[in-house]
């Protein structure tokens, strides 16, 4: 076992039930970061409806036998095994036609999240994480800078490069949030 497991390891189920018959197929995966893609329709979000939308139900077409071809199947994803530590990573880089852009989505910070709704076992551990740092973002897709912002004893800072200041978490940028941490609870 390392560290990085113990911190930050969580498990996906993946359930896909056939409409017709109820056959249910599950597949079981390993994630270390939960990668939230923007929704191109909206100025801004929170990180809780990103997190919607990532575990939103689908319909999709499988084979199934009890069709002897396509079948529609529910496809849906839950959380079996929660991290310690929650990594998010906002999806805000993409290649369009051979470029690359950058997607400058507000989003409103979730300083606590609750994962009950998106797990599919009765978990008897916290479900409720609290925002502890982030990874921020300034510039577009081809240069920028990197710097981190950590809350320490309910006091926000920001590391920039080798300089730390206090920072006042209401003055963040909110186009520059790019990879999210949550502590459990």
């Amino acid at each position: 076992n390392s560290i990085i497991m113990e911190l930050f390891y969580g498990q996906f189920m993946k359930k896909m039930t056939c409409l017709y018959c109820n056959k249910s197929i599950r597949s079981f995966d390993p994630f270390v970061t939960l990668n939230l893609n923007l929704n191109n329709s909206k100025n801004y979000c929170t990180i809780d409806s990103l997190i919607n939308n990532y575990f939103k139900t689908e319909i999709i077409d499988l084979y199934c036998n009890c069709q002897g071809g396509n079948s529609r199947f529910i496809d849906d994803t839950s959380i079996i095994k929660l991290p310690n530590i929650l990594m998010i990573s906002i999806n805000r880089f993409k290649i369009n036609n051979g470029y690359y852009s950058k997607d400058y989505t507000e989003i409103d910070l979730d300083y606590s999240l609750d994962l009950s709704n998106y797990s599919d076992i009765l978990i008897i551990d916290s479900v409720e994480y609290t925002l502890s740092s982030m990874i921020c973002h300034i510039g577009d897709a081809n240069s920028g800078h990197y710097y981190s912002i950590i809350n320490k004893n309910d006091k926000w800072f920001c590391f920039n490069d080798h300089v730390i200041t206090d920072f006042d978490i209401n003055k963040l940028d909110k186009k520059s949030p790019y990879i999210l941490f949550y502590s459990r609870k």
